[in-house]
């Protein structure tokens, strides 16, 4: 299963908004949600606190990006899925490693069926871990989506 590779670039059309408008709304809403941004322009950079878990804020998926602003009213994002990638990793690797260290483990202690039950307990997320893979990338977009489209409401 291939990891998050690819950033994501979406534009909205704001044009009920002024550039400047744009930028310092992103900003506000980024800020409160403890996301660090440099502005610079008609350019907003962000990068986002590490995702810990898929409880937290779903802008964190985002990693870092950018938030620009091309003409009237014309926004676009572009963001790396840092968070996203992150949370892949963890449910590809933690599975693995726990498997091997249960049959280890009973290995060690000289009980070859329970080295194979701690490798077939895990078993599952062969099936289980690109399901979740996939919704992180889908949660991620879900949210640049929906961060562009409140921008343009009032």
């Amino acid at each position: 299963m291939p990891l998050i590779s690819q950033p994501i670039i979406l534009t909205a059309n704001l044009s009920q908004l002024e550039n400047g408008d744009v930028l310092s709304r992103a900003a506000d809403r980024l800020a409160g949600a403890g996301i660090r941004i440099d502005r610079s322009g008609n350019r907003l950079a962000f990068k986002t606190p590490p995702m810990q878990s898929n409880r937290d804020n779903p802008l964190f998926y985002l990693g870092q990006g950018t938030i620009s602003v091309a003409g009237r009213g014309t926004v676009e994002l572009t963001a790396d899925l840092t968070g996203a990638r992150r949370l892949q990793k963890f449910i590809l690797v933690f599975p693995a490693v726990l498997g091997l260290f249960l049959a280890g483990g009973f290995l060690t202690l000289g009980m070859p069926k329970g080295a194979l039950i701690g490798l077939l307990s895990v078993a599952p997320w062969v099936v289980i871990a690109p399901l979740m893979s996939k919704k992180f990338q889908r949660c991620a977009v879900e949210a640049a989506e929906t961060f562009l489209h409140n921008l343009g409401q009032s």
